[in-house]
Formats: C-alpha cells, structure tokens, sequence
C-alpha cells in the first residue's frame, strides 16, 4: 500500500530575474523544435479537433475540477478539459498542438523521459513548475502526473492547480512571522492560564534572559514587578479582548523599568480563546525624558511669560514682511507654473513636428535616390543636379530632426545605449570617410590619422557615428574654401586607459566670448549663421552618456586661429574571438589577421575541444569552419546554439564552396554569416564588425 501511495516530486525553479521582468515577451522562448512528431498525424500535419475516450470519459473528464491535460507518450497533448482552457488561456484544438513542455516555463526535452521513468516506480509524480499562459505569462501550478489507459492506448495524464493564492498566504505568513520574530518590541504569546509559549528575542534583551528556556514554560507574571497587575490584565483583557496601558516590569537581576503593554485574546480558528498576545515596550527613557521636561517646561513657562511682549511686537513686524513675502512667493510660483508648461508644450511641440517631418523627409530621400540612380529613366543634367540638392538638404533636415529628437530623448532620460566593443581606429576612420564628399564640395582637404592604433572602445557604434560626424561636420562649415580639417585618434596622454579623437581646422576659430556656450543647445556663433546650433550640444551629451568627455579649444594650440574639438572616451580589453579550424594555416592566418587590428584570439583544431573552451569561457564571438573532423561544424554551431548559455555568442561560419541543403538551412536558422575562401583580410574585418555591431551597420 505504500509502494501505491509513493510519489516523487520534480521542482522547476524559474529564474527571479524572469519572474520580475515586466515584459512578458521575454518569458516566450524562441519556437525551434525539430524531431518531434506533430499532433493528430504525421510530422508537421494539422492536428485534427481534441477528443479521447468515449463519450463518458470525456463527461468525467470534463467535469473535473482542475485543469487537465491529456498527452501522448511523447508529450504531445491530445486533449484538455475546459478547466485547462480557461487556465492556459488556449482554445483545445490550440492546445492540442502543443507539446506539454512548452507549456511549462523551464522545462526542456529531458521532462518527459524524466516522468516515464519515476512512473515506471511511483504511481503518480508531483511537479511544481510555472505554467506558461498564451500571452506569455506565468502562474505557479502543482501538476499530478500519471498514466492511464484510453481506448487502448497509454496517455500521460496532468492535473494542474494553479496555487497562486497559497504561494501568496504562505509568503504573507512568512513575512508576519520575521516581522514579529525581528520586531524591536517585545511578544510573548500565553495559554489560557499565562504560561508563556513563545517570547521573540526583544523580550530576551530587555529582560536580560540568556535563552528562551529563561521564559518558556514560565508564568508571565514573572515579568512584572507586581503579580497582581497580571491578573488585574488578564481579566480586562478577557472582558473586553483588549487592553492597554504602562506598567512597571522587573529584569532578570531585579533591576525596574517601565514597559508600555498591550494585551489581547489569542483565539482559534474556532473563535475560542485559546491564550493571550501581549506586546511590550520599553518607555523608561521616555518616563525621565518626561519627568525632565516637565520641570523643563515650568522653567521655560516662566522664560517665556518674560518674553511674550517681546515677541508680540517682533510678530507684528514679522507677520506684514510674510504677508509680503507670500505675496512675492505667490507671483513667483505661478509664473515657474506658466514656464514650466511652456518648456512642457515647447517639447511636445518639437517631438510631434520632429516625428511629423521624419515621413515626407524618408519619402522624399527615397524619391531623389531612385530618380538619380535612374531607376525611371535618363534624367537630364539639371534636373539632375536640382535633384542632387533637393537631397542634399533632405538628408541635412533628417539629420536636423533625428538630433532634435534624441535631445527630446535626452531630456525624457528615455535614451538607451546599445553598446558593443568597437574597433575604434577601423570605426574613425570609416565614419571620417562617409564625410569626406562634404568636404570636397568644398575643396577642403580632410586628413584622418590614427597613429596605427588598435584599441576598442565599449560604445552604441550609432550614437557615436552621430557624435564623430558632428563635429567633423562642424568643422567642415566654419572652414573656408580651399582649408583643411585633421582628424587624429592618439592615445590619451593624461588617462593612459583613455584614447583621444582630435579633429581641429584652420577656420575662423570660436571668440572667447562664445567659447563656454558653444556646446549649449541652439547656440550658434558667427555673422553668417548655418546649422541649427545642436551638433556640439548632442555630441557633449552623447560623448557623456559613454562616460567620456568633450573639450573645445579655440584657436588650435600652437596656432593663431582654428578650432580644436577633442572627444575622450575609456577604451575597454579587447574582444576574445575562438577560431575552431583544423587547418593550422587557416588558423595562424586568421589570427593575424585579427589580431592585426587588436582583436584576442583563442584557436581550436576540432568541435570537441572548442566546445572544452566553451565550457571554460565565453568568448566575445567565434568563427567555426563547416568542415571539421569527428563533429562538423554545422553540427557543432547547431549544439552551441541550442545551449542556453551560449546561443547569444555571434557565430561566424567559414565555408570552402556551395553549402548543401542540410548545413544551409542549419546556418540560416541561426542566422549564420558566412565566410568564403579566399578572402582579403578587410573583408574579414568587415564581416567581423558586422558580426559584432550588429547586421547591416557597415551598410549604412
């Protein structure tokens, strides 16, 4: 009879950081299934409308009260009650296209073998998991699993109680338990005759006891320095349930003090009384605080009568000033009242025109682009040209607004970094590059150098493309025709783990006067005024939010004129990649290649011992070979990916010619970036940036 009765209980522990999350899309995991036959047929077929067993099963089945779920020996469910409808929150043909560990939060492949093997021994399991709504929400349930026989065919049965309300009573009792067992007054709770049955340890500290063995099992009327004031308690707390008031109590070595108590009933579940609750504070220092402030205050009543004609005609005085002080106060706080809503209509203002302007601007872009690039036909030479400086100014006023609209961001703290480690050097001089046709346009001679450096910078490349751009722009438009703008990367001299970006031109300079303020937003300087005066602005505050600094320096140092624009940034190690290659050439090749630009480089020569160093280390970013001994590395990207702690590693794939169908589809679930042989060392520092910054970012 025991063997029958046994059961084992399986615990699925969900992570706090995902219980607290308030977005419920990141409980949802990523729909990847392969190998496992679909419901109602074959594999990937629509699974027909739930029924099992005949029509009086299906009345019991129906009429139980807790949710149930019926499965197949794989897992996958055949059938659910209305009860499980309501608490999945999935309709039955839903559910029964399901596999029951998708329906439980944490659960993976090994649940179902686990359960068909303790059922083999237990007649039932228990499984305390978190149930996973259609909305992607959880709820704690117990779940009883058994077998059971159905129109000949064995099933796995799972009846699921949702058991939110006894998580939260068994939470609120624990919480009151350390409130009263942590609380700095003392409790001590009696039977109906006062023998205490439990004292907190505050009650231990004032009486000065030892152990609680001091005061269990004792009378309460220990505690007091008169038995007789116990009894005269007892009985007004029996008549009325409650009672407060101070006594005198005596410590353990004899010594007195004064304790507020409050008593109460302590009754059953059946409303009997079953004992007493007391409370005890310790008021002694406020009995002498008050004895001293009572012979304080007759001192002072004396002190003050002395004063009161004083004071009359000093409150006299006083109460016009306040009256004409409010008066001030009033005026001035309606009109920060009136700012305050004028900066807040200012903002919404310039969010909802930024926003309002954003699609013409993207249409009109895509217009000019494809009418240039003569995807309707020949354009003649001034259209053509009018063409080019309608977009001109489009992108202009895009990059107009997307700066006002990151300083409304900027201002709301709603501006989020996504920040990566960056090849800074290769990313200078990429982004220098994109501003060099607004230079020429000017016959201005832009000269990038960055001193053969290899260092990398934790940054959100976006923000910081904007920042860069900015200020060699700025450079650009207060340069004359036929000048020069530098722009120098070197290592920062005064923060040895810093690097310093100069860009510096032979322009008009910035006067002294403006010099502090030039960095305020909307300011601009200059007779002959161009911009909208927030380049430096965004950039001083972009450049802040990556904990580096901005400094302007005007004229250039060891120059008469010009302007000298540094943006100082901490650089961070460099990223780790694992090269998993069985060619040693291949090997050395990539990693010099790599480590040419300051990339770490780890190497393995098969899966099995890339995936030793996994278990090791989590490296910044892998490239695999396809092509591997014993474990290919289609197979080996395929098991990294499904590893929780290593899937959100970037994977590189190098690949020797057509990829077959299998590897291909393997690749593309993943999204896989490939590598072809032969490649030139740029394109492999390109695909690496791409695969660290993030798709499409050498694109833009």
């Amino acid at each position: 009879m025991a063997k029958e009765q046994a059961s084992k209980t399986i615990r699925i522990d969900i992570p706090p950081e995902i219980l607290e999350a308030v977005d419920p899309t990141r409980l949802r995991r990523k729909p990847v299934r392969t190998g496992r036959r679909a419901p109602g047929g074959a594999a990937g077929g629509p699974a027909g409308p739930p029924s099992v067993g005949d029509r009086d099963f299906q009345d019991l089945f129906q009429s139980v009260y807790d949710a149930v779920l019926i499965t197949d020996l794989d897992g996958v469910v055949v059938d659910a009650n209305a009860r499980a409808v309501d608490f999945l929150g999935r309709d039955r043909e839903e559910l029964a296209r399901q596999e029951i560990d998708r329906l439980i939060s944490g659960a993976d492949r090994s649940l179902i073998p686990t359960i068909l093997s303790g059922l083999e021994t237990d007649r039932f399991l228990l499984l305390q998991a978190y149930c996973e709504r259609r909305d992607g929400s959880l709820f704690p349930a117990e779940i009883s699993i058994n077998r059971l026989r159905v129109s000949a065919e064995e099933r796995l049965c799972f009846f699921i109680r949702d058991i939110t309300e006894r998580k939260q009573a068994e939470e609120q009792l624990r919480t009151e338990s350390n409130l009263i067992h942590n609380a700095s007054n003392g409790a001590v709770v009696t039977d109906v005759r006062g023998t205490v049955r439990y004292a907190n340890p505050a009650v231990l500290r004032m009486w000065g006891f030892d152990g609680v063995g001091d005061v269990v099992d004792q009378n309460i009327g220990r505690l007091f320095a008169d038995p007789e004031a116990v009894e005269a308690i007892v009985a007004a707390t029996s008549g009325a349930h409650r009672w407060s008031g101070e006594v005198e109590a005596r410590r353990r070595d004899g010594s007195g003090f004064y304790a507020h108590v409050d008593a109460a009933l302590n009754l059953n579940s059946e409303g009997e009384m079953d004992g007493f609750v007391f409370s005890f504070l310790d008021i002694t220092a406020r009995r002498r605080a008050e004895e001293g402030l009572k012979s304080a205050r007759d001192e002072l009543e004396s002190r003050v009568r002395e004063r009161t004609v004083e004071l009359m005609e000093a409150n006299e005085k006083l109460r016009v000033e306040i009256g004409e002080r409010r008066a001030v106060e009033e005026e001035l706080r309606l009109a920060i009242g009136r700012l305050e809503e004028l900066d807040r209509e200012r903002s919404r203002f310039v969010s909802n025109v930024s926003h309002e302007l954003k699609t013409p601007l993207t249409s009109m872009n895509y217009a000019t682009e494809n009418l240039l690039s003569g995807i309707v036909g020949e354009v003649p030479p001034r259209v053509h040209t009018y063409l080019g400086m309608i977009h001109k100014d489009c992108m202009r006023l895009t990059g107009t607004v997307n700066d006002i609209l990151d300083l409304s961001r900027l201002e709301a703290r709603s501006l989020r970094l996504n920040a990566v480690k960056t090849p800074f050097p290769r990313f200078v001089r990429r982004t220098s590059e994109a501003m060099k046709i607004q230079a020429e346009a000017k016959e201005i001679a832009l000269q990038v150098s960055t001193e053969s450096l290899r260092c990398f910078v934790n940054c959100d490349p976006r923000k910081m493309e904007r920042v860069v751009s900015n200020v060699i722009q700025n450079a650009v438009n207060f340069t004359p025709e036929g000048g020069a703008v530098e722009v120098i990367l070197r290592a920062d001299e005064q923060e040895p783990s810093w690097v310093a970006l100069d860009v510096a031109d032979n322009g008009i300079g910035i006067g002294a006067e403006h010099l502090g303020r030039v960095t305020e937003r909307y300011y601009r300087v200059g007779e002959h005024i161009a911009g909208t005066g927030l380049g430096l602005a965004l950039a001083q505050e972009l450049v802040g939010l990556h904990s580096g600094r901005l400094e302007i320096k005007s004229p250039v140092p060891g120059r008469s004129k010009g302007t000298l624009v540094s943006v100082r940034l901490p650089t961070v190690s460099a990223p780790v990649i694992l090269i998993v290659d069985d060619d040693p050439v291949i090997r050395e090749m990539l990693s010099k290649q790599l480590g040419s630009e300051g990339y770490e480089v780890l190497t393995c020569g098969d899966s099995e011992s890339a995936l030793d160093v996994l278990a090791q280390t989590k490296p910044d970013g892998m490239i695999v070979d396809l092509i591997l001994p014993v474990m290919g590395g289609a197979q080996a990207i395929a098991k990294i990916k499904s590893d929780e702690k290593l899937r959100r590693i970037p994977v590189m794939a190098i690949t020797g010619g057509e990829l077959d169908q299998a590897k291909h589809e393997i690749l593309d679930g993943f999204g896989i970036p490939t590598l072809a042989k032969p490649w030139k060392r740029d394109e492999l520092l390109d695909r690496m940036e791409e695969l660290l910054l993030g798709t499409g970012y050498l694109e833009r």
